[in-house]
């Protein structure tokens, strides 16, 4: 019986703690597609959602082709500060930035044959 209630209580307490995190800008919960120290974010991420804590580097690394590729990498939000702008070597372009505050917001890209776009949330 002993056995039976502590199961009982652990998992009163540790299933909710697994819950997604409220978003601070507005709106619902984000469930992560990936939760990562410092994030290495690809075009094979668009369209997840990509968690990390405060304080962290985040680099994007996007392929395109030298006659596409892409650009117009942008931030909204205000969760992720620049610290290294993008740059085009041929085809490849990067850009790293760092979590600055806790919070959502969106990380995106444009080229001829399409946009990328992914969430990235910041925990504390």
């Amino acid at each position: 019986m002993r056995v039976l209630t502590a199961v009982t209580l652990l998992t009163m307490v540790l299933v909710p703690a697994c819950k997604p995190m409220p978003s601070r800008s507005g709106g619902g919960t984000k469930k992560c597609s990936t939760s990562v120290a410092k994030p290495r974010i690809t075009e094979r991420d668009d369209g997840k959602t990509i968690c990390m804590g405060r304080k962290a580097p985040l680099t994007v690394t996007l392929h395109g082709t030298k006659a596409d590729p892409w650009k117009s990498v942008s931030v909204s939000g205000g969760v992720l500060k620049e610290t290294q702008g993008p740059a085009v070597a041929g085809a490849v372009t990067t850009a790293v930035y760092q979590s600055d505050r806790s919070g959502s917001g969106t990380l995106s890209a444009s080229r001829k044959a399409g946009h990328f776009q992914v969430t990235i949330v910041v925990r504390s």
